[in-house]
């Protein structure tokens, strides 16, 4: 060691620009479709809850979770505290969201999860594997066809059993 002391500059030129500033609160977000709402029979209040909810979906497969030491499914219970209402009335909630396609249950490695249909809401850049498996027959009208024939050779090789409930 010398002792010289070098400083660094680093240059931030992509983040201002003529059509503004890049505004990055932080890195999670979620991507929302507009031209894809959710269905017109959707309440205000439906569209509240939805929205609530949403904040929830951990990783890249469109699964409703919290962390709480690991990743846990977020449950009937906890949904409920956070719209602050009935299990009933989420469960409610939850069977018209099931019944348009928005949110479907499903069982992975038999751990029930609710996910969300990456065409109202997603979570990440990519669309994966498992969330294919869970929203194909949504996917398969919007997905090119290439696409398709990827995640299906993929699917074959897939561990994890991805089971829908109806």
């Amino acid at each position: 060691m010398t002792g010289e002391y070098k400083e660094k500059t680093m240059f931030v030129d992509n983040l201002f620009s003529k059509r503004g500033y890049i505004l990055d609160c932080n890195k999670d977000y979620i991507k929302l479709f507009f031209d894809k709402g959710l269905p017109e029979d959707c309440t205000l209040t439906d569209c509240g809850k939805f929205y609530k909810i949403i904040r929830y979906i951990v990783g890249e497969n469109q699964l409703l979770g919290y962390r709480s030491g690991k990743i846990k499914p977020l449950s009937v219970e906890k949904m409920s505290e956070l719209f602050k209402c009935t299990e009933r009335q989420t469960r409610k909630f939850l069977k018209k969201m099931k019944e348009i396609k928005v949110i479907k249950e499903v069982s992975i490695n038999d751990t029930k999860w609710y996910a969300v249909n990456p065409l109202y809401a997603l979570k990440s850049k990519y669309l994966s594997l498992t969330t294919f498996i869970i929203f194909q027959d949504e996917l398969i009208s919007v997905l090119p066809k290439w696409v398709i024939d990827s995640f299906m050779r993929e699917a074959q090789e897939i561990t994890d059993k991805v089971e829908v409930k109806e």
